[in-house]
């Protein structure tokens, strides 16, 4: 985690015939959240290098080169196969740019949905709307979505973060409940208590 450390400096006047003017205190360093869940010391790197997603103890990554879109960067699956956490980075382009120049991260998070919702030929929908959260000094747009259907009796939904790294590379991080085990997924209080560990412990 990145920790911002405010330091005080003191300026004293030497001799009487100098006067110095009062300076006012910095504020108190700022606190970052913890994780609210034990974290592993297993992380996804970027290429780069200018970012780490810590994923949460006794999770594991799974290889998926050849099998996932180039953009993934990595998945992490917890132990039962009920819920994975996906980072992908997103692609820089005119339209991306501009977006984000404009708009800043609730921008990124609405193109990161379009991309989402035209690569599932519109199968997925947005189940909140768009917006921001500061931690420290990191900044996240969020949203939710569900690839089930509006009269689905059993909602699954996934939350995802879209944020912007010190070198400004652009990425998205996503909790998304599976399918692929017999075992139901966390519940929702889970869930979110996960996403925003994952969230607290990210570096870029």
């Amino acid at each position: 985690m990145l920790v911002v450390l405010a330091s005080a400096v003191s300026f004293l006047a030497q001799g009487c015939l100098f006067v110095s003017e009062e300076k006012k205190p910095e504020p108190p360093p700022v606190a970052l959240p913890k994780p609210e869940i034990p974290m592993s010391e297993d992380y996804i790197r970027s290429k780069p290098g200018d970012m780490l997603a810590f994923i949460p103890k006794d999770w594991f990554l799974i290889d998926v080169e050849g099998k996932a879109s180039s953009d993934v960067v990595a998945v992490a699956v917890n132990k039962d196969y009920t819920v994975s956490m996906i980072v992908q980075s997103i692609r820089k382009t005119d339209i991306v740019e501009q977006t984000v120049s404009k708009e800043g991260v609730i921008g990124l998070a609405r193109l990161a949905f379009e991309k989402r919702s035209r690569k599932t030929a519109g199968t997925v929908r947005m189940l909140s709307t768009i917006t921001t959260a500061t931690m420290g000094d990191k900044t996240f747009g969020l949203y939710e979505f569900t690839a089930d259907s509006a009269t689905s009796t059993r909602l699954m939904r996934s939350h995802s973060a879209v944020f912007v790294s010190s070198i400004n590379n652009y990425y998205e991080c996503s909790l998304v409940p599976t399918t692929i085990s017999a075992m139901p997924p966390p519940d929702e209080i889970e869930m979110n208590k996960t996403f925003r560990s994952i969230l607290a412990a990210l570096q870029f």
